[in-house]
């Protein structure tokens, strides 16, 4: 049986957008059916369907599993048996790039990637004790941060046929990174060292040149950008900071303490997601994920399980998320309006499209309909899309700036 038409509308101002406050988030959490391991590492693509895991150690071997249905299923790769400790995809999710700390009987790990969304496999840079790699949105720059063998930071303009080692030099002079983190063109680059009491780099020249930041000396573990580089946060053993204008200035957000040892960042930075551990730095049965709609503002514990958390991911636009457990599954968060809030919600794009979202039912086709008057409404279908997995549906509309707009979403066969 079809579920009942939804009849639900905004008003967008004529001749002047009017600001449409986004409603606050819940997400629904589901462990997927991927293998209990030694999960180190997450990536997702922009829209969320294409993830890739890696793993440490495990019961089934040291390897890297991909998805294309935002984690329903998974498929172990061809990559071979590595100590991967970070993954990273192009947006569309066809190239992967993944770090190793230590290779099968070898004292240090290398650097892998694939153009085919992790059907086959090409290594691209040997001996290092890798802790994080970053990508352009395009797959075509590449940053990798290292705590030995290869030691300092390395970047690929090419995909990663060929590297070159850079030189951001810090106080305590060391070459251990710990994180790395990119816009979408590859530009602007953030790194933290693995050097406790130290600060935050960033480079403006994809890494020909860095400099520090004014960011106070910390503990820092992981760093997170926005597309265009703008916006950065940045988790540590006791707090989180972000950062508005790419590194200039830095606030200390409300975020409880707690070991941060992973953040991610939507497309335009507004949306954050971070996961605590307690006491140590890598994963902790009683870690927790805690989201951000207002760029770290403020924080919101989210309904996970506690867990051994280690990475997470976020989607573009902020409203699915993955995460991986430390011995433990991957779960999946898909974002939905808190209880009360069964409406359309928007948000304006630059260009001037507005992007209209609402949560339904997983599979079904809604039909987003416009009409410029109420008085009588003439209803006109724009487009029809399946709600994707948690019921999550998006639409990209055009508004008639002259007058005002009405839409609503209702299901369709």
């Amino acid at each position: 049986m079809k579920p009942a038409a939804l009849i639900l509308a905004m008003l967008l101002c004529a001749m002047a957008v009017c600001p449409t406050p986004l409603v606050a988030q819940n997400f629904t959490w589901t462990q997927t059916s991927a293998p209990s391991e030694d999960w180190t590492s997450i990536a997702s693509s922009s829209d969320g369907t294409k993830l890739a895991a890696v793993v440490e150690g495990g019961s089934i071997g040291i390897g890297i599993f991909t998805s294309t249905n935002s984690g329903v299923t998974w498929t172990l790769t061809s990559a071979p048996y590595e100590g991967w400790s970070s993954i990273a995809s192009s947006s569309d999710g066809t190239k992967l790039a993944a770090v190793s700390a230590f290779g099968e009987g070898e004292v240090y790990g290398s650097i892998y990637t694939s153009t085919n969304s992790g059907d086959t496999w090409t290594q691209s840079y040997p001996s290092g004790d890798w802790n994080s790699i970053a990508s352009s949105s395009d797959g075509t720059k590449l940053a990798a941060a290292a705590a030995g063998g290869a030691i300092g930071i390395y970047t690929s303009t090419n995909s990663g046929q060929t590297w070159a080692q850079t030189s951001p030099q810090n106080p305590q002079n060391s070459t251990s990174w710990s994180s790395v983190a990119s816009s979408s063109d590859g530009t602007k680059l953030a790194a933290v060292p693995v050097v406790y009491q130290d600060g935050i780099y960033t480079s403006t020249n994809s890494g020909a040149t860095w400099m520090q930041t004014s960011a106070p000396s910390g503990d820092w573990i992981s760093i997170a950008s926005s597309s265009d580089g703008t916006k950065l946060a940045v988790g540590g053993l006791s707090s989180i900071y972000t950062s508005t204008n790419s590194g200039a200035t830095w606030t200390q957000t409300s975020a409880p303490s707690g070991d941060w040892i992973s953040i991610a960042s939507s497309s335009d930075g507004t949306k954050l997601a971070a996961v605590s551990g307690v006491n140590i730095p890598y994963g902790y049965p009683n870690g927790r994920i805690y989201t951000s709609t207002n760029s770290g503002q403020t924080w919101t514990q989210s309904s996970a399980p506690n867990e051994g958390w280690t990475t997470i991911a976020s989607s573009s636009d902020g409203t699915k998320l993955a995460a991986v457990v430390a011995f433990g599954g991957i779960y999946t968060g898909f974002a939905s309006p808190l209880p009360g809030f069964n409406q359309i919600t928007g948000q304006l794009l630059t260009g001037g499209s507005l992007r209209l979202s609402f949560v339904g039912i997983a599979g079904t086709n809604y039909a987003l309909d416009r009409t410029l008057n109420l008085s009588p409404a003439n209803w006109v279908p724009q487009v029809t899309n399946p709600a994707g997995a948690g019921g999550v549906l998006v639409f990209t509309n055009i508004p008639n700036k002259a007058t005002n707009n009405f839409w609503r979403i209702r299901s369709v066969p």
